[in-house]
């Protein structure tokens, strides 16, 4: 008949075994889960932190090429001395103006659709295909301002696209899921140690809190303290001659 003593020392071998089967697994788990938040954004585009980042990163790229692109056409208008230069620049402040104060708010609401074009920059590139060139500088100029408001008018597409974009239910709902049954492997690795399993939990439970935050901080673009801004278009608008 064994003794007491062996008996205890296989029960303590065997909890043990236990212990770390949980703890085994549930290190494989982690191991399965990190790979989809912290894959690049080309690799797992549908995570809803990589489509976070994303989305925040190309939206503020979307407003500098949209900037730099009216920066060029600005620029390549002293080409077209005189009156043709004042028209283009007050189209294009026009346009930045319109962009400021009505584009953003309607952004911000998500209330703002690719149905109407904006005026402003239709006008100016109408006008500049309606200029007659004279001397192959002109031409040039004529060729690589209009090319300029096209990549504006493509910019601005992109942007009002972002605006519509969020993080959805179904993916929030498979995030908290997630950390759920990571708290209750948690609890069950420290099932025996009720002040280490209240611990790793609270820690655990902080972690998941802060990223959800960043998350939704992030998850519209140009809503929140943490915004695109159309400061970009602001610093590049003409100023009026005189």
């Amino acid at each position: 008949m064994p003794s007491p003593f062996i008996i205890t020392r296989i029960c303590k071998a065997a909890q043990r075994k236990s212990k770390a089967s949980v703890l085994v697994l549930s290190v494989l788990a982690a191991f399965l889960v990190a790979p989809l938040l912290v894959t690049p954004a080309k690799a797992a585009p549908q995570c809803p932190p990589n489509e976070v980042w994303s989305d925040s990163a190309t939206a503020s790229a979307a407003v500098d090429r949209e900037a730099s692109a009216l920066r060029s056409a600005a620029l390549l208008a002293a080409a077209f001395p005189g009156e043709p230069k004042n028209r283009l620049d007050a189209l294009i402040r026009s346009y930045i103006a319109e962009a400021k104060a009505q584009e953003w708010p309607l952004m911000a609401h998500r209330a703002i659709t690719l149905t109407k074009a904006p005026s402003a920059l239709s006008e100016a590139l109408q006008f500049t295909l309606s200029l007659q060139p004279f001397g192959a500088g002109q031409q040039i100029a004529q060729r690589e301002i209009t090319s300029a408001l096209q990549n504006a008018m493509d910019a601005r597409r992109q942007r009002l696209l972002l605006s519509q974009s969020q993080v959805t239910g179904i993916k929030w709902f498979c995030l908290y899921l997630q950390a759920v049954c990571a708290l209750i492997a948690i609890a069950l690795v420290h099932s025996d140690n009720r002040l280490a399993s209240i611990l790793s939990m609270l820690l655990f439970a902080t972690g998941v809190a802060t990223a959800a935050l960043l998350i939704a901080a992030h998850d519209r673009p140009f809503i929140g303290e943490i915004s695109v801004s159309p400061d970009p278009l602001l610093q590049v608008m003409p100023q009026p001659e005189g």
